[in-house]
């Protein structure tokens, strides 16, 4: 399939999570050029801790190594994160808000990438032009819907508390 750095035969890679509720699709197309063709030939594909969390993320999804790190493709592979809505809704998530991350191993931080979700299919794509480790994430101030509500609901209860207490005090005075 591979010859002369060139991917002949497109591959598709498929990986789910035991929950069902994310997998995660590699699909390295025809005519695909690899930099490192000699270690192509230890491909791994596993389930990884994370490094460190995400920074301002919360990950929906297992982390994935892919390796060996570093080995890069021209034009790109495409990485397809599928999800469940059970998981959307079972975390309140804004799906549209999904983003493929990766971690970069010289800065030690997790870096997005430029994702296209499809809330139809509930997929989550992107390019990706090398192996490294990755996740699917949310923005943290995303993770937490209602959270403003929630928020606003204490402020408006410890102010009816406060008028109360204060309106017996008046009462008392009296």
């Amino acid at each position: 399939v591979i010859e002369n750095n060139m991917v002949k035969q497109g591959i598709v890679l498929n990986l789910t999570d035991l929950s069902q509720r994310v997998s995660l699709v590699i699909t390295l197309p025809s005519n695909l050029t690899i930099n490192a063709p000699a270690l192509i030939s230890n491909l791994t594909i596993r389930y990884a801790t994370a490094p460190r969390e995400p920074e301002g993320w919360v990950r929906v999804s297992p982390v994935y190594d892919l390796g060996p790190s570093k080995v890069g493709f021209n034009p790109g592979i495409t990485l397809s994160f599928t999800y469940s809505d059970e998981l959307i809704k079972s975390r309140g998530l804004n799906e549209s808000q999904l983003t493929i991350l990766y971690y970069d191993e010289d800065s030690g931080k997790w870096v997005p990438v430029n994702t296209l979700v499809d809330t139809m299919n509930n997929t989550a794509l992107a390019n990706v032009t090398h192996f490294t480790i990755f996740t699917l994430a949310i923005p943290a101030t995303e993770s937490l819907p209602g959270s403003h509500n929630q928020l606003l609901i204490a402020i408006v209860a410890i102010v009816v508390v406060v008028l109360v207490f204060l309106l017996l005090l008046k009462k008392r005075g009296r």
